[in-house]
């Protein structure tokens, strides 16, 4: 929570709105280089905290988007380099690699996630909990067979079929905005 105490309501307001207006921004940087939602969300917070801390340092007008992505982006390397428990996909040389040719790939990876989060609206319900065991809360196959009393086996097959699915429906929903 942002400790407002020591600030005028003005400036809270104002942080407020920038950061809904850029936290998608910046949220979506930080899924990029981790894996685990948890770490994700650890690394946002810290990164809001560290942002309403030097919030007035901030220099109005200025993007404050790339502010929070360049904050975002040193605490990313701080996980990397205290080798967390989470797995960090990229090197920092990796990192500024594809942050420079962001760009490029940003428009039609937004196409994609977009498609994805529609198709996993269509999967029947034990489907998509299924996904979001896996995804978002990082358990293992194991671990969901375990949980939702099923084989190990089944559910290798299960996940194959469900991610088959979805690489169809993304690929029939990529094609057809295409086409608009």
């Amino acid at each position: 929570m942002l400790d407002v105490t020591n600030s005028n309501n003005k400036d809270y307001d104002e942080f407020l709105r920038l950061l809904l207006v850029n936290r998608r921004r910046i949220y979506s940087y930080i899924l990029k280089y981790v894996l685990n939602m948890s770490d994700a969300e650890d690394i946002m917070q810290e990164t809001v905290s560290i942002m309403w801390r030097k919030f007035d340092q901030f220099e109005a007008g200025t993007a404050f988007g790339a502010w929070g992505v360049a904050i975002a982006k040193n605490e990313v390397l701080k996980l990397n380099s205290k080798a967390f428990h989470s797995k960090v996909l990229y090197t920092p040389e990796v990192a500024d690699f594809i942050e420079q040719h962001r760009t490029t790939y940003s428009d039609s990876t937004q196409v994609y996630l977009e498609s994805l989060k529609t198709c996993m609206e269509k999967l029947p319900e034990n489907d998509r909990r299924m996904i979001q065991m896996q995804y978002e809360h990082g358990l293992t196959i194991k671990a969901i067979a375990e949980k939702i009393n099923q084989s190990v086996h089944v559910l290798y097959k299960k996940f194959s079929r469900i991610h088959r699915s979805l690489m169809q429906c993304v690929n029939k929903t990529v094609a057809a905005e295409g086409r608009r």
